[in-house]
């Protein structure tokens, strides 16, 4: 029986929803239902043992008292992001809206300059413009010609904070990948494209870094997670080169984007601070358990080493 994250997911809720059904009514049809349970107390000390372990407060959140001294979060307190030193651990990431196609420049330029007005000092610009000159992405509307981001870097910068832009690249057509209908963001896998056009491809990222920071953009993230082109090259189930760039070692899987990262450190400077996003944990969601072609945890840790 062929089994997806979404099947068992909806039958886990039906099932879920059934046993505490039960639960309420104890199978009595005339017991009335008792308000929300607190959480359990195990529950709660291993919920603030993770959080004290992954996010060390120096005031303690869960009481009334550490709430009202929230100041004394490690969240306000400076840190340092290569060349920069940011004020506070408050980030927007560059996670896509959607929206950027249908907004007024005014609108855009507003509401990042809100969020900065705000207190955060990094602020990661979705990417919305199609850079990579000779594979466009056709669900991006806005050119370089067009696209107003020097007026939105000089925005930010006024508030005081800091800007980087994502770079990503799915749904593009290679030799042998045709593009989709706009909004289907399916992307090639590392053997679709020739090594003619997987150089050109890594010319195009490093161009379009470089343009970037003439627009006063201050770091460059390079999205390699979920379904873009980066993570083809990391994952053995979307790779099936037999060059340099194929899945036989670590360093293979990783030289498409360490080629990518020199090249951008080449032309904006040995300081320009270069980010990556990959997968830390990958499933398979269309066949649950079916993970042997997957990247693992461990060897994520050593492609993030090469990275770095």
């Amino acid at each position: 029986m062929d089994i997806t994250r979404r099947s068992f997911l909806k039958s886990a809720a039906a099932g879920a929803a059934g046993i505490a059904a039960l639960g309420v009514t104890g199978l009595n049809i005339n017991a009335k239902a008792e308000p929300a349970a607190a959480a359990h107390p195990v529950y709660q000390t291993v919920q603030q043992m993770l959080s004290k372990t992954l996010n060390p407060q120096k005031c303690d959140i869960f009481t009334k008292e550490g709430a009202g001294d929230i100041g004394a979060s490690a969240i306000f307190s400076p840190w340092q992001f290569g060349r920069y030193t940011i004020e506070n651990r408050i980030v927007k990431s560059a996670a896509g809206s959607a929206y950027l196609p249908t907004e007024t420049k005014e609108n855009i330029i507003e509401q990042y300059t809100n969020w900065a007005k705000g207190g955060v000092k990094l602020i990661w610009i979705e990417d919305f413009i199609n850079l990579h000159r000779d594979f466009p992405m056709n669900y991006k509307y806005y050119s370089r010609e067009d696209a107003y981001l020097s007026e939105l870097t000089e925005a930010i910068h006024a508030q005081g904070s800091i800007c980087g832009y994502q770079l990503m690249l799915m749904n593009a057509s290679f030799s042998g990948f045709t593009a989709g209908a706009p909004g289907s963001f399916d992307c090639a896998h590392a053997d679709h494209m020739t090594l003619e056009e997987l150089k050109n491809l890594q010319d195009n990222f490093i161009d379009a870094a470089l343009y970037l920071k003439e627009q006063g953009v201050d770091a460059i993230e390079i999205n390699a997670a979920g379904n873009n082109i980066g993570q083809a090259f990391l994952s053995r189930s979307r790779n099936a080169r037999t060059d340099e760039y194929g899945p036989q070692t670590i360093e293979n899987r990783a030289r498409f984007l360490t080629e990518i990262i020199a090249g951008i450190k080449n032309v904006c400077g040995e300081d320009f601070p270069v980010q990556i996003l990959i997968n830390g944990i990958e499933e398979n969601d269309s066949e649950i358990g079916q993970n042997g072609q997957l990247t693992t945890v461990e060897e994520n840790c050593e492609i993030a080493k090469m990275l770095e």
